[in-house]
């Protein structure tokens, strides 16, 4: 049943709450290790169609995404190298004290990364209007997949679901990634 295709829903319930005035934004990475060009090699990778979710907010406010351009591209890119500085320093500091080397990134740092990136983002460009009952495809794990956040959630709550494809071995793949349980589903019917 390994190589059957299946799809990861998530439905994420959002109550109303201040911690995202200030937007999160980033880009989706890696949701799982691919197995449709592995074994192809590299320039079956490069040529591959790429790997997308799609989500929508069925209740509440739609997600914020930036338009695509040079002063977006550069500020993401800014930010994504502060957060890997920071957990490498954060790990370092873990492994010294004797614990398990893990990914970390202290609360503080995160929240100064997330409000430094907003800032610079602020002047960067126009966001995209996505209205609530709109689906958005992001394409993930590629540099030039879509900068988006969650949306300001002060005013009410949300309702949001994706939908993310893969086969089961990589949908548990993604699991174990993201040290999450895998729940079986019913695997979808080509």
């Amino acid at each position: 049943m390994s190589g059957l295709s299946a799809r990861e829903k998530a439905l994420k319930l959002t109550r109303s709450h201040l911690g995202s005035i200030v937007p999160r934004w980033h880009h989706d990475g890696r949701m799982f290790t691919c197995t449709c060009t592995c074994a192809a090699g590299p320039a079956a990778a490069a040529a591959a169609v790429p790997h997308a979710k799609y989500a929508v907010s069925l209740l509440g406010p739609g997600t914020r995404v930036m338009a695509p351009g040079p002063q977006v591209d550069k500020a993401i890119t800014a930010s994504d190298v502060a957060v890997r500085l920071a957990a490498e320093v954060a790990m370092q500091k873990e492994e010294a004290a004797g614990r398990p080397r893990a990914w970390l990134l202290p609360e503080d740092d995160e929240d100064r990364i997330r409000a430094d990136l907003a800032r610079q983002l602020a002047g960067c460009g126009e966001q995209v209007g996505v209205e609530p009952g709109q689906v958005i495809r992001f394409t993930w794990g590629q540099d030039d997949s879509p900068v988006h956040s969650e949306p300001d959630l002060s005013g009410g709550d949300r309702i949001f679901m994706s939908v993310l494809f893969g086969t089961e071995d990589e949908l548990r793949d993604m699991a174990e990634f993201r040290e999450v349980d895998y729940h079986e589903s019913v695997p979808v019917s080509s």
